[in-house]
Order: C-alpha cells, then sequence, then structure tokens
C-alpha cells in the first residue's frame, strides 16, 4: 500500500509512517510530530525540524578585550625623567 499525501507524491504528512531506523520525536518549536532522521538540536538543546534550524547569533560571543601588554624591563611612567622650567620665585632675579 503506498501512502498518498497533499501532493500525491513522497512521505505522508502525519509522520506517522514506518521508516527502518528512524523513531518518531516532536519538534520543540512547533509541536508538530517529525522523523528523528529529519531533526536537528539546537544550541540550546531544543530539539527542531532541519528547515526551522538558525545558528547561534554571532553577538553571543563578544570580541575579548585584551589588557596592555607589559614587556619586560619597560620603564614604568613614573620613572621617566622630565626636565620642567620653573621661574624663579622673585621676578627681579631674571
Amino acid at each position: 500500500m503506498r501512502y498518498k499525501t497533499a501532493s500525491g507524491k513522497g512521505k505522508p504528512h502525519n509522520n506517522s509512517y514506518y521508516e527502518n531506523g528512524t523513531c518518531n520525536t516532536i519538534d520543540d518549536l512547533t509541536g508538530f510530530k517529525i522523523k528523528m532522521s529529519d531533526s536537528v538540536e539546537l544550541w540550546n538543546g531544543l530539539i527542531v525540524q532541519k528547515d526551522n534550524y538558525e545558528p547561534r547569533q554571532p553577538q553571543d560571543f563578544p570580541p575579548e578585550i585584551r589588557p596592555n601588554r607589559v614587556f619586560k624591563g619597560a620603564k614604568d611612567e613614573s620613572e621617566e625623567s622630565v626636565n620642567v622650567y620653573t621661574p624663579p620665585e622673585d621676578i627681579t632675579q631674571l
């Protein structure tokens, strides 16, 4: 006996048919019964049909902010010698 579908060919739409090596499961997004061979697991553990698969968003992985590099033997800014001109306190001495 052949199964009849809406289009007249292919697998029936209710997924109640027997297929060797696979079983039925429930799509976590739609609630419909699907074959395990036609399903995929999302990153959060939901089992959905391959047509409803969405990859994880790139915004879930922000770029890592790296700290400043410190080199061995590098001088600290406070250790730098800076020549600063300071005028004498008494202007008449100029």
